[in-house]
């Protein structure tokens, strides 16, 4: 068991990876207020060992697109959870969370994109109004479940 590291130094160059100017900054949560209560919500309703609540899931961790033209990016579009089934994470149901950022005109579009592509792909999709009451989530879920 050796273990050999080898470097590469290349000399005088300098590659220019991020724009002039760019500053990153770790976010403060992966998710929303809303966003954590709904999840909260949905691991208090879900079996743990049955499924699990995935949350900022992108289209394509759980779509291939296997025919058509052109790139992938509608794939590149972000649910707000995922229920995968708990052994084997397959794809069961995404979530979407409707708070007010979802009746913007550009937002419309972009939920209808999704439900295309998840209704193409046979995977539901629920929508979830903010403030749902949880008894109305729980008999939601019970249609996919």
């Amino acid at each position: 068991g050796t273990v050999a590291l080898v470097f590469v130094i290349r000399s005088g160059q300098k590659r220019k990876l991020l724009p002039d100017g760019a500053e990153y900054r770790v976010k403060s949560s992966l998710m929303s207020a809303p966003e954590i209560s709904l999840y909260r919500v949905l691991c208090g309703m879900t079996e743990r060992t049955k499924y699990v609540v995935l949350p900022q899931i992108a289209l394509v961790s759980v779509i291939d697109k296997v025919k058509g033209g052109g790139f992938r990016n509608e794939l590149f579009r972000i649910a707000d959870f995922c229920i995968a089934d708990g052994r084997t994470f397959e794809p069961l149901l995404l979530i979407e969370l409707n708070d007010a950022s979802h009746k913007r005109e550009e937002r419309k579009l972009r939920d209808d994109k999704v439900n295309a592509i998840c209704e193409a792909a046979d995977l539901p999709v629920l929508t979830i109004e903010q403030g749902e009451q949880p008894q109305k989530i729980r008999s939601m879920l019970k249609k996919y479940l």
